[in-house]
């Protein structure tokens, strides 16, 4: 729900702030009118169907990538049974996540890296959402198209 009850001195009302790609639509509806807060309601649902679902909708704030090997999704840690390896982990055409141990003491520290390397980049398939980026109408155009 976008929308708050402000009361600034002796100005009160209702308040509807929705963002999208960086840009903040607000209005304010002062609550001495009548009807104010079904018209911030009707005016909040207007604006979301004109704006549409944010394209991180459902997958909460963005996780910083875990890596202490300064590359994407590859890190250094003990393996399956005890031994040191680099880990690749990539998203299969599924959508799912997986990994693999590349054992350190087996290829030698520089090839197992390599090994990890070569495991992600052919492997690891982008986000079917990456590419898709709308872009968000400025305040003003929804001002003109949500005359309330």
């Amino acid at each position: 729900m976008s929308i708050s009850y402000a009361d600034r001195g002796g100005t009160k009302g209702y308040q509807v702030r929705v963002m999208r790609n960086g840009k903040q639509y607000t209005k304010f509806f002062n609550a001495r009118e009548r009807g104010a807060k079904k018209k911030a309601q009707e005016y909040e649902r207007q604006l979301l169907e004109l704006l549409g679902t944010p394209a991180n909708a459902g997958r909460g704030k963005k996780r910083p990538v875990r890596t202490n090997t300064g590359i994407r999704n590859i890190s250094e840690g003990i393996g399956k049974y005890g031994t040191p390896c680099f880990r690749a982990t990539f998203r299969k055409a599924d959508g799912h996540w997986a990994s693999l141990d590349v054992s350190i003491e087996k290829h030698g520290r520089t090839k197992a890296l390599q090994i990890a390397k070569q495991i992600r980049r052919e492997r690891h398939v982008e986000h079917p959402d990456k590419d898709v980026k709308r872009r968000a109408p400025s305040p003003r155009t929804v001002t003109q198209e949500l005359s309330l």
